[in-house]
C-alpha cells in the first residue's frame, strides 16, 4: 500500500459525493453543482511557514469534515488538494450541503 502525504501547507480532502436521483424515467442525475462542497481530511501537510519564520498551525486534522470551495481544489487521484487556508469551516459529518 503506498503512502499519501500532501507538501507543506497543503491538505488532502476526500470530496463527499451527492447521492444520484432517479426520475419516473428512469433517468439518473446529480443534484445541481454545488459552489462549497463537503469533504473528509485524509492527510494534512505540515504548516506554512510565513516569510517571518513563524509557522502557522491549521484547525483541522484527519477524519474532520470540511467545507471548502470546490473551484479552489486541485484533484490528483481523487484526492482534492487545498491550501489550509482555502478551507472555510469544520463540520458534522451529517451537514447538509444542498441547500
Amino acid at each position: 500500500m503506498s503512502t499519501f502525504y500532501p507538501v507543506r501547507g497543503k491538505t488532502a480532502v476526500v470530496r463527499h459525493q451527492l447521492k444520484e436521483e432517479t426520475t419516473s424515467a428512469g433517468i439518473i442525475y446529480n443534484k445541481k453543482e454545488q459552489a462549497f462542497v463537503k469533504g473528509q481530511v485524509v492527510s494534512v501537510g505540515e504548516p506554512t511557514i510565513l516569510p517571518s519564520g513563524k509557522e502557522v498551525t491549521t484547525t483541522h486534522k484527519n477524519g474532520d469534515w470540511v467545507v471548502y470551495h470546490q473551484q479552489l481544489a486541485q484533484n490528483i487521484s481523487g484526492f482534492d488538494i487545498l491550501k489550509h487556508e482555502d478551507i472555510i469551516a469544520i463540520v458534522d459529518e451529517d451537514t447538509d450541503m444542498t441547500q
